[in-house]
């Protein structure tokens, strides 16, 4: 595929915007996760655990490996 720099430009336009809208998403479930354990009587340590576990069970592992 040959590069094309204006194809280039618009991609990281495009990827900029789902990156922070996917972030944006992570922290609200992340949050909510939180916010529920804490409800239902966890502590700090085991909140924080359990919105962890929720968010990656979610939203999966999209990192670019």
């Amino acid at each position: 595929m040959e590069y094309k720099p204006r194809l280039n430009m618009v991609m990281e336009k495009i990827a900029f915007l789902f990156h922070h809208t996917e972030r944006a998403n992570r922290e609200v479930t992340f949050l909510a996760g939180y916010r529920m354990a804490r409800k239902a009587g966890m502590d700090h340590e085991a909140a924080i655990g359990a919105a962890a576990q929720a968010t990656w069970k979610t939203h999966f592992d999209y990192q670019n490996t």
